[in-house]
Order: structure tokens, then sequence, then C-alpha cells
């Protein structure tokens, strides 16, 4: 599983990668620190899931979140801000999830856990559920 962290703090973004490593060991992390870097992420292949903060410089996270829902649509955006406010508003928009910082150990598997749009690779340690109802 291929994941991206955007923030505009590198301490913030160190900290988030070092919990996605210890609940997803097998994945893939790249980082970026402004919404120009994730975007060009975002062009140049697939992504399974992406964090973002959402108070940034220039463009703010919601709106990073609708480029990249039009760039890759099946990747899962994970909103990861100190602003509950934003929750309705992320989840209007169908993010996958919505994490408050700091974020902990637990949240993060959580949120892998429930992606919206599981990944086909998912790495060991991630489980996916499905619940059919005929």
């Amino acid at each position: 599983m291929k994941i991206l962290v955007v923030d505009d703090g590198q301490l913030a973004i160190n900290s988030l990668i070092r919990i996605l490593c210890r609940v997803a060991p097998d994945c893939d992390y790249i980082s970026a620190m402004t919404t120009e870097d994730a975007l060009s992420w975002m062009r140049q292949g697939p992504m399974d899931a992406a964090f973002l903060n959402l108070e940034m410089p220039g463009m703010n996270g919601l709106a990073l979140t609708r480029m990249i829902q039009k760039l890759q649509p099946r990747c899962n955006i994970i909103v990861v801000t100190e602003h509950p406010e934003y929750a309705l508003e992320a989840l209007q928009i169908f993010v996958s999830g919505f994490l408050l910082k700091p974020a902990n150990e637990a949240d993060v598997r959580n949120v892998l856990e429930h992606l919206r749009y599981p990944p086909e690779n998912a790495p060991v340690g991630i489980k996916i559920q499905w619940l059919w109802q005929f």
C-alpha cells in the first residue's frame, strides 16, 4: 500500500509516519510539505491513501482533497487536523477518515481498517472487512 502524508510541519509528518510504520510496516510512505508537492506526487501514480492536514499555506486541505479526488477517485483521503469544526464538511465530500491531532496509534489503525476503498494488496496487519446484506 502506498500512503502520502501531507502537512506543512515536518514534526507532524515524522510523528504520523512513525505511527503508520508501527501500524502498517509494509507500506510505502511519501511525504509532502506543500499542496503543490502533494499534487505532484498524485500525478506520478496511484496512491492508496493520503493523510492530509487541513490548515496549510495556500490551498487548504479540503480544496486539496477535492483536487485529489478528481485525479485519483479511489484514493482514500484521511483528514488530520486540530480543528474538529471541519468534520462535517470533510465527511460531506466523502473522505475515508477524520483524525484529530495528535493522532494516536489506535485511531490510525482504526481508520486504516475501515477505508472507503480497501487496497487490493493490503499489507499484513490490516484487516479489511466486507459487510454484505441480502
